[in-house]
């Protein structure tokens, strides 16, 4: 049962649960006006008077009666309207906080998506450039551990150990991309420029199919939230 089928069937057995209670407030209300009827006739008289005053009596009695159950059902319907009207601002809360959530998490998916197809897209092979790949393998471990409160699937050892291979691939890029132009791993000239290396070509691919997906699993969650 997915969320939004469990929330209906909440609201079924709430609903149901007002039902029976409203019954049984009329039934008891019920009972209670039989009873003092009862004892009216049983204190007053053996049937039905002929006497205008005892109707007139009568009536003031089901008029002090009618009082007490209109206060009654007035504090009674009072209450739940109240209880109501709470529930109803809870529940308009608690949908803006989602909506203003939902529009944080897009944001922030986005500017990821972004900043790894960045790196994609680097083809000028110049030295600079291949510490975009550093920037973004940092990008890629810090989002991991300073979103994990926007995104509690960050804290799933299957979506980390995913976030870690991207890295480590992005790692690889930038080493095989600097080598081909004769500098080693912290930037200094020790050969002179090779083609790109195949190790190169292989770790982009693989970065590419973890960038995807990375985005699938973040617009998962995103969506299954929603649908709470």
């Amino acid at each position: 049962m997915n969320f939004h089928h469990r929330n209906k069937h909440q609201l079924t057995i709430k609903t149901k649960n007002g039902e029976t209670r409203t019954c049984w407030i009329i039934a008891f209300l019920s009972c209670i006006g039989c009873i003092l009827l009862c004892l009216y006739f049983w204190k007053f008289h053996n049937g039905f008077s002929t006497n205008q005053d005892d109707w007139g009596n009568f009536g003031s009695y089901i008029c002090g009666i009618a009082s007490i159950f209109n206060v009654i059902i007035f504090t009674w319907l009072t209450i739940s309207i109240q209880r109501t009207g709470d529930e109803e601002r809870k529940k308009d809360r608690e949908h803006k906080q989602l909506l203003l959530i939902t529009q944080i998490r897009k944001e922030e998916l986005i500017n990821l998506e972004k900043t790894l197809n960045e790196t994609l897209q680097i083809t000028d092979l110049y030295l600079p450039a291949f510490f975009k790949y550093q920037n973004a393998q940092s990008y890629l471990l810090n989002y991991a551990q300073s979103h994990k409160a926007l995104f509690p699937i960050l804290d799933d050892k299957d979506v980390e150990q995913i976030f870690v291979n991207a890295s480590n691939k992005l790692r690889i890029m930038r080493i095989e991309a600097m080598k081909s132009l004769g500098f080693n791993e912290i930037g200094e000239k020790i050969d002179d420029q090779t083609p790109i290396s195949n190790a190169f070509i292989e770790a982009s691919k693989e970065f590419e199919q973890l960038k995807i997906i990375i985005i699938s699993k973040l617009e998962e969650y995103i969506i299954n939230q929603i649908n709470c």
